[in-house]
């Protein structure tokens, strides 16, 4: 039985591996309390009983864990249309209240927010609304 949860472990550390998601590393961790308690000579119905109690106490913990981690550094990265945020544009066309308009070589439907422009204005980008940036008339002040 020894040689099974040695297999067991090691595919589920490959699986782990090439996934990245350290799901399968908790089976990994059971196959372990599996080894170490046939080394003490339990039975095998005990060794899978084992397998599955570590496996989901390691699930229990390290998950949560790893999610933690994982939205502590994902609420860093700026997602690309909030790059465009604050950018100014100099408009391509009259501008009521939406057109199509290439922005830094894509093209949006950008929604006009304020008062009607005219093409060669500049024009703010205010935020994103869904796949529309959303702009208004740029100020003398700003």
């Amino acid at each position: 039985m020894l040689k099974w949860w040695i297999i067991i472990s090691i595919i589920a550390l490959v699986i782990d591996a090439s996934t990245s998601n350290f799901f399968f590393i908790c089976f990994t961790i059971g196959g372990l309390g599996a080894i170490l308690v046939t080394f003490l000579g339990f039975s095998p119905i005990s060794q899978a009983i084992i397998f599955c109690i570590v496996s989901i106490i390691s699930l229990l913990f390290i998950i949560p864990l790893v999610k933690k981690h994982y939205k502590k550094e994902m609420g860093n990265i700026v997602s690309l249309e909030d790059r465009y945020i604050g950018k100014e544009i100099v408009l391509e066309q009259d501008i009521y209240d939406s057109a199509l308009m290439q922005v830094q070589g894509i093209y949006w439907t950008v929604k006009n927010v304020g008062e009607p422009m005219k093409k060669g204005e500049r024009a703010v980008i205010i935020g994103v609304d869904g796949n529309k940036l959303l702009i208004k008339k740029k100020s003398e002040e700003e």
